[in-house]
């Protein structure tokens, strides 16, 4: 049941596809205190066959392991009015600037319940992802 809710949490599904936007570390278990086995290039394509935190597990069929979803590439919108930029994922952070409603973002990172687009950070509360 954890697995299902991360990846509802995460917008995702089983068997979805999805891509690395950098090179990422792939490890033994979905922790980065983890043995590293191998590492997936940018660009690498995949599907989501199990989800472990914030881990996929991959198989690119030179490496099987957990890469993190920091480095996966997704696409979002506002879904919130002036939507803070932080430039940290906290709200105690300093607003770089705001996000309107339905401005469409790149989300590079995520971290929990903050992505990381662009301009900065904004919490996940105030963004849909979307394919």
């Amino acid at each position: 049941m954890r697995l299902v809710f991360i990846a509802l949490l995460l917008g995702l599904a089983y068997g979805e596809k999805i891509k690395t936007i950098s090179d990422c570390n792939v490890r033994v278990e979905p922790s980065v205190k983890s043995e590293k086995v191998g590492v997936t290039k940018a660009g690498i394509v995949f599907d989501v066959t199990d989800i472990q935190c914030d881990y996929y597990l991959v198989d690119t069929g030179e490496v099987k392991g957990y890469a993190s979803s920091k480095f996966v590439d997704t696409n979002g919108m506002v879904i919130g009015q002036g939507v803070s930029i932080r430039s940290n994922d906290t709200v105690k952070s300093p607003i770089l600037g705001a996000a309107k409603a339905g401005m469409k973002v790149k989300i590079i990172a995520k971290i929990i319940k903050w992505y990381k687009i662009a301009d900065g950070w904004v919490s996940a509360d105030y963004v849909s992802e979307v394919k």
